[in-house]
């Protein structure tokens, strides 16, 4: 399995640059910004603030987070609902702040299941 991981701030053209990469090079890309969002809105609605981070851990192991692609598209469905639009609003982006607590780990671990395919 080959990752790349492409590092900068906000704004600077991360995503561009992967998604033209991996389709270049046949890969597949996973957007991982969208996984931590995805988790962070499942905190959100479990009413649960994400400096919490022994609420956050407990949660974990309920939350269903998966990229699909449709129409060459990639979406992101949490509990099989298409939350891509919902995970890019100002009220969420609060929320994945939780990633810098003890369970930033997690999404690497969801980015796994799609290194395998």
């Amino acid at each position: 399995m080959i990752n790349i991981a492409i590092d900068g701030p906000s704004g600077a053209g991360k995503s561009t640059l992967a998604k033209a990469l991996a389709k270049k090079l046949g890969y597949i890309y996973v957007d991982t910004g969208a996984l931590y969002r995805a988790i962070g809105l499942y905190v959100c609605r479990a009413g649960v603030l994400p400096e919490d981070s022994k609420k956050v851990i407990s949660l974990l192991p309920d939350i269903d987070v998966k990229l699909v692609y449709e129409d060459g598209e990639q979406k992101v469905l949490l509990s099989g609902e298409d939350v891509g639009g919902l995970i890019r609003t100002d009220l969420l982006i609060c929320f994945q702040g939780f990633r810098h607590t003890r369970g930033a780990h997690i999404p690497a671990r969801l980015t796994e299941r799609y290194g395998e395919k």
